[in-house]
Formats: structure tokens, sequence, C-alpha cells
């Protein structure tokens, strides 16, 4: 078994924007010294990528090749294992997140730079 790289991003509640590179960010603390979850959000690295090779991030969304967006949900228990969930935006639904159907996905945008993804959605 292969093990899965350990990366993070952070979203700068301040500053509303995606740290790319949180452990030393031009013009920021350490951040990970800070700790502050009032300022940051972290959203980890799920260890899969997209069709297009980028790399999936919970509170990321994604599109299926039928048209339907998903988001990436942080890791819970689905049926009694634990894993990545993925919530589809078009109704609602909880599922257990593959290696399979992510690499279908292409990268749409993520819940804070694209509230209006989540929000298009509930009007479907």
């Amino acid at each position: 078994m292969e093990n899965r790289e350990i990366k993070f991003m952070a979203w700068d509640k301040e500053k509303q924007v995606i740290l790319t590179d949180p452990l030393c960010p031009p013009g920021h603390l350490n951040i990970l010294l800070r700790n502050d979850s009032d300022v940051y959000v972290w959203m980890q690295f799920t260890g899969l990528k997209d069709k297009n090779g980028k790399e999936v991030y919970v509170d990321f969304i994604y599109e299926d090749g039928w048209g339907i967006l998903w988001l990436i949900l942080d890791i819970g228990l689905y049926k009694c294992a634990l894993c990545y969930r993925i919530k589809s935006l078009k109704t609602g639904k909880i599922f257990p997140m593959n290696s399979e159907s992510v690499e279908t996905f292409s990268y749409k945008g993520n819940i804070y730079e694209n509230p209006e993804l989540i929000n298009k959605t509930r009007d479907i």
C-alpha cells in the first residue's frame, strides 16, 4: 500500500485568499505555529487528483461528466467505514469518495472563493 502525501492549504478569512503553502507563505507568519482557527480554515489534500491532474482538497467543488457539481467533504463515517465523503450539490446526498469517481471530475472552484456554485445548485 502506497502512503499518500500529507498536505494542506489554508483559507485566510481576513485577507480572503487561499494560501497554497501555509508552512511559509510570503508575507505571513508561520500559521502552523499560530493554529488560529479564527483566521484560517484548513483544507486537507485527499491524496487524489482529478481528470486534469489537479490535486483534490477538502472544500473543493468539482463537476462530473454529467454536469453535476460535487463538494469534497472531510473524513467521516459512511456505512461504518472511515473515508473522505463527497456531497452532491444537486441532491444533497453524501457518498464515499473513491479514486475512480474523482478521476472523472474537473475542478470548478472552492466554497470560499466561489460560494455562488453552492447557491446556484440549490435552485436546481
